[in-house]
């Protein structure tokens, strides 16, 4: 089955990062290069196993700083190791996220 969106692929110089702000316990100030993005989704390498869950993600692009970064929910479609090595590229898809009212 052939993907509906193609994935345009970040060139390392570029250095497109993102940092989980959601839910709290993923949380930090760690960034994560991201590999590849496009209208349905993003992903990216990280050292440690995600699971399935939402996740709010703040993107930060080149020549920009993380108070200028836009923020985006997502749903961890697959998190899968790479090779050999201690990372994991984690497949997100974007997903509405309604705002909750105190």
């Amino acid at each position: 089955k052939r993907r509906r969106w193609a994935r345009i692929r970040v060139p390392n110089e570029k250095m497109i990062t993102c940092r989980i702000s959601e839910p709290r316990e993923l949380a930090g100030d760690t960034e994560f290069l991201i590999s590849d993005i496009n209208v349905a989704g993003i992903a990216f390498f990280t050292n440690k196993e995600i699971e399935k869950t939402n996740l709010k993600l703040l993107v930060k692009f080149p020549f920009t700083s993380f108070n200028e970064a836009s923020s985006v929910w997502g749903k961890v479609v697959y998190c899968n190791k790479v090779g050999d090595s201690q990372k994991y590229r984690v497949g997100i898809c974007y997903v509405r996220h309604k705002k909750r009212s105190n």
